[in-house]
């Protein structure tokens, strides 16, 4: 460690050098052992993208059974490309979709087949703006209040605008 000694001068010993030696081995980590430690986090990367992508592509098909579905797939064609693309899961995944012998792991309806209340509707089945002079007078004294209260513009257009 001829470096050492021109840094420390007069205040070098071979002490000093003894425990800095003993130091850097505590704290050195082979090559071999750090390629091996970056292989492996390579490859786990690899594994999450490829599990994410695939993931991603079951639940875009609408699979009724991500496990059963996954468990139809052949990893070992699903692969990523140099810039970090993962490739062949979307034609693995249409491959089992259009399958005779698949193709009941995913639903086949398109769109939005929601049943029951409508977002932003009132609960009493009417728009805004619904309200007729017949309706209005069926309310009761209390409910007519609370309507001219909420919906004054509304509450005029009943009575013709007065």
């Amino acid at each position: 460690m001829d470096w050492l000694k021109n840094i420390l001068g007069d205040t070098y010993t071979e002490q000093i050098d003894a425990q800095i030696a003993e130091q850097i081995q505590k704290q050195y980590v082979p090559t071999e052992e750090l390629e091996t430690q970056k292989t492996n986090y390579e490859n786990q990367i690899r594994t999450i993208r490829i599990d994410a992508a695939v993931e991603a592509g079951l639940t875009k098909a609408h699979a009724k059974n991500h496990k059963a579905a996954r468990a139809m797939l052949d990893m070992e064609k699903i692969t990523i490309d140099t810039q970090d693309n993962v490739i062949g899961v979307d034609e693995q995944i249409q491959k089992l979709t259009t399958g005779e012998d698949t193709a009941f792991l995913f639903d086949t309806v398109s769109g939005n087949q929601f049943r029951g209340a409508k977002a932003a509707e009132k609960g009493d089945g009417k728009a805004p703006g619904e309200m007729t002079l017949e309706t209005f007078r069926a309310l009761s004294p209390a409910e007519r209040y609370a309507y001219s209260v909420n919906h004054p513009n509304e509450y005029k257009q009943l009575y013709g605008g007065n």
